[in-house]
């Protein structure tokens, strides 16, 4: 028994073992010796005010890194629209003109600077009239919304969001976003329901590289998310992603990618995608007129 050993330890201090019979003596002291503990240095960050002051640092550069003038600009332009067995495809060419540019001051109207003609147009379809012939080249145009003053990107509307930084490297951050108070002004969205996603910034220039964002929304009309359509009770779920690609010095659309659900009264699916094949914001062609209906 007297063999045996005890054992003293608590935080901050040297732990000391005995054996019984040195501390048999009932008045025995045990004196610990204290140590300082010592770690590594640790940095505590706030992901959701890290991921804010990142996206200001994005408005604050955005004139910089994006084109702010006059552009042109050509691609492909491509639409399925489904209604149950009915499916029906388009592929456009398209050459367009924005007399604006990329402005955090636009308002809605921000596409009323923007005009386009199509070319080499191919449907699996026969057009007879305009309502046949329509498409959604100014509805996928929209969903571009770093062209939008109406939205995430911007300083006034940073209040109505939660961001989180999903991950970093030493190039880019990931940053989630939510909308914590859906109206039209922050989501560009008459009746908005939800309204999140992420951004990838880069950490060298603060630009923007690529955004996906879920907007949910009911009384959805094909016009325009901001427009409203009273007689059709529906709800549509619109998933995007955007990228951007740099031209010389300076950012614009590269890839837009978009689908868009609708239940109630209409049932449907409507996938569109742009790509953007050439940019001109030094010598740009002009194109008078928004040419968006062609037999």
């Amino acid at each position: 028994m007297l063999d045996k050993e005890v054992s003293f330890s608590s935080v901050g201090y040297k732990p000391l073992t005995y054996k019984i019979s040195q501390i048999s003596n009932s008045h025995f002291e045990v004196k610990m010796e204290s140590v300082d503990l010592k770690i590594d240095e640790v940095l505590v960050v706030d992901k959701s005010e890290a991921g804010r002051k990142a996206l200001k640092n994005t408005i604050e550069n955005f004139t910089q890194n994006m084109v702010c003038q006059p552009f042109a600009y050509a691609g492909v332009y491509k639409s399925t629209l489904k209604k149950g067995s009915d499916i029906k495809t388009s592929t456009y060419n398209f050459n367009a003109y924005d007399s604006k540019g990329y402005n955090l001051d636009l308002k809605p109207n921000a596409f009323e600077c923007l005009n386009y003609k199509f070319q080499n147009i191919n449907r699996n379809f026969k057009v007879n009239d305009y309502a046949s012939g329509v498409n959604f080249f100014d509805l996928i145009s929209s969903f571009d919304i770093l062209r939008y003053e109406l939205n995430v990107i911007n300083s006034y509307n940073l209040s109505d969001f939660d961001f989180t930084i999903k991950s970093e490297n030493s190039d880019f951050y990931v940053i989630e976003f939510n909308c914590l108070n859906l109206k039209l002004t922050n989501t560009n969205c008459k009746h908005p329901e939800k309204y999140f996603g992420e951004i990838s910034v880069n950490k060298h220039d603060n630009s923007i590289q690529k955004i996906f964002f879920t907007l949910q929304a009911k009384n959805f009309s094909l016009l325009a998310t901001s427009v409203e359509d009273k007689t059709i009770n529906n709800k549509a779920v619109i998933k995007c992603s955007v990228e951007y690609a740099k031209v010389s010095d300076k950012y614009s659309l590269k890839d837009l990618k978009s689908t868009i659900s609708v239940t109630g009264t209409e049932t449907y699916t409507l996938e569109e995608s742009i790509n953007i094949n050439s940019v001109n914001y030094k010598v740009p062609g002009k194109i008078s007129g928004k040419v968006f209906y062609a037999r």
